[in-house]
């Protein structure tokens, strides 16, 4: 099936892929007259859509200079869940789906368990959050000279750490809650570098140089494909297409000047991706629940 005969907003789909390539897609895809109203209405089919609405996309991280720190993240979070939940029930069943779907979000992020929920990156250390591409000042008494910039650079690199976390949870959240029972994971693969996903490869953009999100969300395809095949869906010009460590394919991307014009899958790439986790793990990968 096509992207356009696939796509069902109504069910809870979630569209995933490169930002600019899934708006493409939403402008010059001939959508049906009903998927282009769900979208003029706000449906949300985007993982952006839950992560703006409940700020991990910004505002729950200070986006506005305020003073960031677990408590107030979950205070944000939990403000926004209890105005779902809070409400009337409506009586229309598509609506009410909708609404169950939204407060399962809630409860995903909220979990203090999950290693997924936003609040979890404030158990980082800076090792681990310079990944995520703001620069910290060099040497431990540029540091303790500069508190200020400091703590700008954990709150920038924290949301954009649990950005990155909440976008696997999306993932994961569509393939086990009841609540999405049916629904998909739409994932546009178009102006993606393989080698470069696979690799781990860091790319400037937003004032900072850090591992595209969308490259940690394909990997973490590839490390749960038992669990997610059948709820993922690969689409290449808005054509399906196999999961790129099932086949060899090259295919011609969606026509845009930002990326190439072709992309290819290979095979070998994503068996030599797997012998690093095998050898990372000294043989056993560990089995991490979704």
């Amino acid at each position: 099936m096509t992207f356009v005969q696939e796509f069902d907003p109504d069910r809870g789909d979630i569209v995933y892929g490169r930002g600019e390539v899934r708006q493409v897609y939403f402008d010059t895809l001939p959508l049906t007259a009903a998927q282009r109203e769900a979208i003029r209405r706000g449906l949300w089919v985007r993982l952006d859509d839950y992560n703006n609405n409940y700020g991990v996309a910004g505002r729950a991280f200070g986006d506005r200079g305020d003073q960031v720190t677990e408590a107030t993240v979950n205070a944000f979070v939990d403000a926004r869940g209890a105005a779902f939940e809070g409400g009337t029930p409506p009586a229309d069943p598509g609506h009410a789906r909708r609404l169950d779907q939204k407060i399962a979000y809630f409860d995903a992020i909220r979990r203090s368990a999950s290693r997924f929920a936003p609040a979890s990156v404030f158990e980082l250390g800076r090792r681990d959050l310079v990944k995520e591409g703001t620069a910290y000042p060099k040497g431990p008494i540029r540091r303790f000279l500069n508190p200020s910039r400091v703590e700008e650079a954990n709150r920038r690199n924290r949301a954009n750490k649990a950005i990155r976390r909440v976008c696997k949870l999306g993932i994961a959240m569509v393939a086990t809650d009841v609540r999405f029972h049916g629904a998909k994971i739409l994932f546009a693969l178009d102006g993606l570098d393989m080698a470069s996903v696979v690799e781990k490869a860091t790319r400037e953009a937003y004032g900072r140089v850090a591992m595209p999100v969308t490259s940690s969300e394909l990997r973490f395809c590839f490390r749960n494909w038992d669990a997610l095949q059948g709820t993922v869906l690969f689409y290449v010009n808005g054509e399906r297409v196999s999961a790129p460590w099932d086949d060899d394919w090259t295919l011609a991307n969606i026509a845009d000047p930002r990326w190439a014009p072709t992309i290819r899958a290979e095979k070998a790439l994503w068996h030599a991706y797997h012998q690093q986790r095998v050898d990372k793990y000294g043989g056993t990968i560990p089995n991490k629940r979704l």
